[in-house]
């Protein structure tokens, strides 16, 4: 029952959180590593602190509604976070060298790789 704008405004906040971030990043001669770092912690929020607050602000219908923006954006948020990360992966931003598998990746420590 929601307008194609809420959906557009929950999501934009993301988007643009993750493309800032990692552009200031870059400016700030960061490495690609500790760029992509950076853009999911500033694009990261927690929902579930979100739907804490919605529910104790509002009463009935209100709150159910309310508490429809942080499941969204949480939603939203794991979407674009992991195509982020993978994107980034594959361009060889990460620790993690772009043709390894899936399941190294997930399952190695590349920070001491990286250190190395």
């Amino acid at each position: 029952d929601k307008h194609a704008g809420f959906y557009v405004a929950v999501a934009l906040p993301c988007l643009v959180g993750l493309a800032l971030s990692t552009v200031l990043a870059a400016a700030a001669s960061l490495t690609k590593p500790a760029r992509a770092t950076v853009a999911v912690e500033c694009a990261y929020q927690n929902p579930g602190i979100a739907t804490v607050v919605a529910l104790s602000m509002f009463d009935g219908d209100k709150a159910s509604r309310a508490v429809g923006v942080p499941l969204y954006y949480g939603f939203i948020e794991a979407v674009f976070i992991g195509l982020y990360l993978v994107g980034m992966w594959k361009a060889g931003w990460l620790l993690a060298p772009p043709d390894a598998s899936v399941h190294s990746v997930l399952l190695w420590n590349w920070q001491e790789k990286g250190r190395e």
